[in-house]
């Protein structure tokens, strides 16, 4: 999601949890620290596209995030996120597995 604006991931979202049936999860990928380490070598414009996308992801795993999963195993590591839209798991309390951030 790193390569779209904070728009089309609120879209890409939206989209998502359209169309997933009832008790869905969607589940992604999203390698650590990629902001992060994009930041000191992007200009100004790109600093802010990466910091909204990232306002906004993390906005969207608060509310909605069950379970996530650090895979250090992966090149480069990742956390396995998986999200289900309905009924808002992310602050409830009903993390089934360690906590990302």
């Amino acid at each position: 999601m790193n390569g779209f604006d904070a728009k089309t991931v609120r879209e890409f979202f939206e989209l998502f949890a359209r169309l997933l049936k009832p008790g869905g999860t969607l589940s992604y990928f999203e390698y650590i620290g990629v902001r992060t380490a994009k930041m000191p070598f992007a200009g100004e414009a790109e600093r802010r596209r990466l910091r909204r996308v990232g306002a906004l992801v993390r906005r969207m795993q608060r509310r909605y995030q069950y379970k996530c999963r650090r895979v250090l195993s992966n090149f480069p590591p990742a956390y396995a996120r998986h999200l289900r839209f309905d009924g808002g798991q992310g602050t409830d309390g009903n993390r089934t597995e360690e906590v990302c951030t």
